[in-house]
This record gives structure tokens, sequence and C-alpha cells, in this order.
């Protein structure tokens, strides 16, 4: 591993995004205004412009040092086979919390709670009835219809909408520098990759966006948790052949988490969310489906191009 690069990498992802985070917080109510729109989109697309500008200073090109096949040469069934395992990894996380918090009562996890109009209200502060822009039709549907239209609606708007904003993140984190940092192998390369990364989304963490409770938790549970999922979403990345595949899984893992919390009650965020236990688990039981069922891409890892080659392109 080039240790410069990556230190070049990283002071310049951490450094760009955080002061445009500082921007954004500046503008208070303003973030809701073109200007904060293009701030979040310059956030969350620090990696990429890292990337590229290392890239471009060590190699002089910014093609293959960020894992950019041409769309036309991935392997597609593994592009759809990554989206999925993100729609699978939310299912099993609602057969988990029935099984373990339902029917076990194990603390944390939360109960599934079907009922359409606490679902509602609990994304509406002042409740359905303060809320006449539910239409009843929608109050009145049976909770499982409710939660699948949901995971629907935020499935399409994480596999497209959503990718504005990972790709950005995944052409810096599965394109550079897994490219830089492949070469320590499958396990201890996607450990660096991930402790990296989630230290980036610390700043999320601090501003309370993505969990209610302790700060200091907050921010080791968010490390944890990228660390866990960098090696499904790398799997998947270099089996497709491109970055591309890591961006809309985390757009689709971000979109449809968020509906979780509508339909759970005595949750706790650290326990039974999609970025806490819950959704490492999942993470560990499929890194270790990988190394049981294919072990000859964790023993080439370093070797193999990010690229795929021609002969299973074709095949």
């Amino acid at each position: 591993m080039n240790h410069r690069n990556v230190l070049l990498f990283v002071a310049i992802a951490y450094g760009l995004t955080w002061l445009v985070l500082l921007g954004l917080n500046s503008l208070g109510d303003g973030a809701g205004t073109w200007t904060g729109y293009f701030l979040t989109m310059l956030y969350r697309w620090g990696p990429a412009i890292a990337a590229a500008i290392v890239a471009r200073q060590v190699y002089g090109s910014t093609r293959e040092p960020l894992g950019l096949s041409s769309l036309d040469q991935m392997h597609g069934k593994w592009f759809f086979a990554g989206l999925g395992w993100a729609l699978g990894a939310f299912l099993l996380a609602l057969g988990l919390i029935g099984l373990l918090g339902n029917a076990a009562g194990l603390p944390g996890l939360g109960k599934l709670d079907l009922d359409s109009v606490r679902a509602l209200a609990r994304v509406m502060p002042e409740g359905t009835e303060g809320a006449p822009s539910i239409p009843d039709w929608m109050m009145n549907m049976p909770g499982w219809s409710l939660l699948m239209a949901m995971l629907l609606i935020q499935f399409l708007l994480g596999s497209t909408l959503y990718l504005a904003y990972t790709y950005g993140e995944e052409l810096g984190w599965r394109g550079f520098l897994l490219q830089e940092t492949k070469v320590l192998g499958y396990w201890k390369g996607n450990l660096v990759l991930g402790l990296l990364a989630g230290i980036w989304y610390l700043p999320f963490v601090i501003q309370g966006d993505l969990y209610a409770g302790p700060v200091v938790w907050g921010c080791f549970t968010m490390v944890v948790f990228q660390i866990s999922l960098t090696f499904p979403l790398t799997y998947f990345a270099r089996k497709s052949g491109h970055p591309l595949t890591a961006a809309a899984i985390q757009g689709i893992w971000g979109a449809v988490a968020s509906i979780l919390p509508m339909f759970l009650v005595g949750q706790n965020p650290f326990v039974g969310s999609m970025a806490g236990v819950l959704g490492m688990v999942i993470c560990w039981l499929t890194t270790a489906v990988i190394a049981w069922r294919d072990p000859m891409f964790i023993q080439s890892y370093p070797a193999v191009s990010y690229q795929i080659p021609a002969a299973e392109a074709e095949s």
C-alpha cells in the first residue's frame, strides 16, 4: 500500500468535505436553499474530488485509479445481485426483528407495529388528526401494504435519485481507496477502507442526524457499522466491475432504512437500526457467506484488477 497516496487522499477528502460542512451549517435556515443543496452535493462528492486530484497527480489519469471500467463492461448479473442484496437486507432485518424482538423480546431491537395510523403518526409530529394532507385511504391501508408500498418507493429512490450523492462517495471509497488498499488483501484492506470511511461519516453523527443518543456511542457505532458494511460492498463492486454497484447499494440501504423506525416501537437506534447492531449482523452474515461460497475471490483479491476479465463478462 502506498501510504503517501492514501494519506494525501484522506487529507483532501476530510479537509474539503468538513470545510464544506462548516459552510453548510453556517447557513442555518438557509440550508434548504439552492446554495444549501449545492454544498450538500459538494460534501457528498468530496471523496470523488479528492480521489480525482490524487489520481491525476500521481498516475496522470482518473480512469483506472478510480476503478472506472466502461458501463458496457459491467457484469450486469452482479450489479443486480447487489441491488437485490440491499433489498434483501431490509427484509432480513424485518424477519430478525419479528423473531428476536416480537417473539423473543430481545431488548433494543424493538417490536414491529404494523398499525398504519400509528406508523404515519410517527413521521408526523402532530399526529394524523392534525395532518389533513395524509389521505384517508393511506391511513386505512393494511400495515403490510403500507410497508411494502413505502419499501418500493424508497427502493426506487435509493437506486436512482440517491445515486447523485452516493456515487460521489463511492468513487473515493470503493474506487480510488479500494485500488490503493487491495494489496493488503480482502480482510486487512477492507478494515482500513471501512475505518477511514467511517471516520468521514462522523460529522453526520455529531450533528445528530443519524442516532438519537450519546454522541460518543454514535461515533463508535458508525465506525463499526461502516467497517462491517465495507466487506459486502467491496465484494459486489469488484464482482460487477464498477463502483457504481456500491453506490446503488448505499443509496438503497440508506433509503429503505429510513422507513424502519415508522414500524417499530421500543427501538434502541444503536441496536435495532440498519446502521446499528442489526445492520452489522446482516453484514457479518453476508461476509461469512462470501468467505464460504467464494474463497477464490478472497484469495485473488490483491491481484485481480477492478475491471472484470473479458472472459467472465462474456459468460
